[in-house]
């Protein structure tokens, strides 16, 4: 399909009844862009959560633009193995988080992801102390993705998981270890005390078989890292990957998988998972982060499948696809005006021009 018969059928796609989203008007921008005009706002809250609202513009967008999900999934499924970290008795979400920190520490260990001090905002103290526990390991994790990682490393991770739980429900949850912890005992030291036998096991478990499974797909020096990155639509729609280095996007799932009537799990690629990566990769308006190509890992699955970005995008489309004017489409539906300026963001990473921060 050509770019001129792409644009007018995108053009031309509305909302679900009732939502009133756009009604197939457009815009010419000024880089000759037909764009949709938007004629009711949507409350945007998160990417995820967009994804999985149907009544959403970008939902509608994503599934009458990128509808071919199909091989995608099929070829995904035909190359993950069997669950090869089962779940013990911590919390899989926390498990999840705290793997996610695991593998940050693991690229770029000079980096304290501030997330995980966000939830603690009021409190200097409590910061102060999320951050010595997270350095504690930060310190013992260079070359961490070529031997084992030192328990201290684990304990950071999961103290992180634990702390970022915070910020994102916006309280600290019953049934949290950091429940037991009053305002005088939130030390580094008690926080690195709260990640028990069975969360020690699984983390150190998925950390091997990412040193098998996900590492070797990475270079030993990468020119780039970015960690926890945001996008000029994530100021519309909160959205921030797990990681992008030397121009590949990275996503990881920790996830367990569906489980079978005979009780056996089995891992796949969802709507969710596509649609993710999709965003993602249109969030970033400007093409500011010049990403070349989508990794996925699914890592208790040890499950690593990667697709060049055009490729992606037009096997899901059927077709050729303009990726300046899907994201010049998606800032629209985000309601940003093709005319808004470029956003400056905090450097969510290291570039090794300019060296290793800490932030």
């Amino acid at each position: 399909m050509g770019r001129t018969r792409a644009r007018m059928r995108c053009a031309a796609m509305i909302g679900p009844a009732g939502t009133r989203n756009w009604k197939g008007r457009t815009k010419m921008s000024d880089a000759g862009y037909m764009l949709p005009v938007v004629t009711k706002s949507y409350p945007y809250i998160s990417l995820t959560a967009a994804i999985v609202d149907k009544t959403s513009p970008l939902r509608a967008y994503f599934d009458k633009r990128f509808p071919n999900r199909a091989t995608l999934q099929a070829t995904y499924r035909a190359s993950s193995g069997e669950l090869l970290v089962p779940a013990g008795s911590s919390n899989p979400g926390t498990l999840g988080a705290a793997f996610d920190v695991l593998v940050r520490l693991t690229l770029d260990p000079t980096r304290v992801p501030n997330v995980a001090v966000l939830g603690f905002i009021e409190s200097p103290e409590a910061i102060a102390s999320v951050r010595l526990a997270i350095e504690a390991g930060a310190a013992a994790a260079a070359d961490c993705r070529h031997r084992p990682a030192a328990e201290v490393v684990l304990r950071s991770a999961w103290a992180a998981a634990l702390c970022i739980e915070v910020y994102r429900t916006g309280l600290v949850m019953p049934g949290s270890p950091l429940s037991a912890l009053n305002a005088a005992r939130f030390t580094p030291e008690a926080l690195l005390e709260l990640a028990d036998d069975d969360a020690l096991h699984q983390l150190g478990a998925l950390h091997e078989l990412a040193q098998e499974r996900l590492y070797p797909h990475l270079r030993d020096h990468p020119e780039s890292v970015r960690l926890g990155p945001t996008f000029e639509g994530s100021y519309l729609c909160a959205a921030d990957a797990d990681a992008i280095v030397d121009g590949r996007l990275i996503e990881i799932k920790a996830r367990l998988g569906a489980k079978s009537k005979a009780g056996v799990r089995s891992d796949g690629l969802s709507l969710e998972d596509i649609y993710q990566l999709l965003g993602y990769a249109l969030f970033d308006r400007l093409n500011e982060y010049a990403i070349e190509s989508l990794g996925f890992y699914s890592a208790r699955y040890g499950t690593w499948r990667a697709w060049e970005l055009p490729d992606f995008v037009s096997e899901l489309a059927g077709g050729d696809v303009d990726l300046a004017y899907e994201r010049a489409c998606v800032w629209r539906l985000l309601g940003g005006a093709d005319d808004d300026p470029p956003r400056r963001r905090p450097a969510a990473s290291r570039d090794k021009s300019a060296g290793a921060r800490r932030g």
